[in-house]
């Protein structure tokens, strides 16, 4: 497999786990929020706003993989989408030490996604 397969691949695993994890805290972060013992906001417009997002990340991530030729620039905003929650996660977990443990989980996945992305844009795009 080649490294254009290999990050299109990636890129669908990113869609389907975006997307759904966007879906689901946009229309389930109540009882998410309830069975982890996490407070709900009491202004919850931001929280579903991130959610729908995230899902729409998902829908990038899709354009990506159908057509990765074409769709140079949302490679980079999905290399820079996911270092971002990364270094958020990994910031607000450890440092302000405000984050609850199930957003630093969720920058695992973000992180085993990130690295070959990163690796392989240079194989994808030889030309930058």
């Amino acid at each position: 497999m080649d490294a254009k397969q290999v990050a299109r691949t990636i890129f669908l695993l990113a869609a389907i786990y975006d997307f759904t994890l966007g879906l689901i805290f946009a229309f389930f972060h109540v009882q998410i929020f309830n069975y982890l013992g996490i407070p709900v906001p009491s202004d919850t417009q931001y929280l579903i706003g991130g959610a729908l997002l995230i899902a729409l990340f998902g829908v990038a991530f899709y354009f990506v993989y159908k057509s990765i030729d074409k769709n140079k620039d949302l490679y980079k905003m999905g290399i820079m989408f996911k270092a971002l929650y990364v270094i958020l996660a990994l910031y607000f977990y450890f440092i302000v030490q405000s984050a609850h443990l199930i957003f630093f989980l969720f920058a695992i996945p973000d992180a085993i996604i990130l690295v070959p992305l990163v690796l392989f844009y240079k194989k994808v795009y030889p030309n930058g």
